[in-house]
């Protein structure tokens, strides 16, 4: 079982929302995805994203498509690290 967990960061031309996950049986984070919103993003975007969640946790157990890290904190900053956001 997995809480959801997001996060949110500002940044100079953009919103970042974390999707997090936390996992019951393991207590550790892991990030799902990362929306990125901007001043253009559009109503549609949201239902997209929200879309893309669920096709996620469908597709492949976060357990096995995730890293999962001790906190929240760790985990968006390995993200960060493997997609080149920083």
């Amino acid at each position: 079982m997995y809480e959801k967990v997001e996060v949110w960061q500002r940044r100079e031309k953009d919103l970042v929302r974390y999707v997090c996950l936390k996992s019951l049986d393991m207590d550790k984070y892991a990030v799902l995805k990362a929306d990125f919103f901007r001043s253009s993003s559009k109503a549609g975007d949201f239902d997209d994203f929200e879309r893309q969640f669920i096709e996620l946790m469908i597709e492949q157990s976060p357990a096995e498509r995730c890293s999962w890290f001790d906190s929240v904190l760790e985990a968006v900053s390995a993200h960060d690290t493997y997609f080149g956001n920083e």
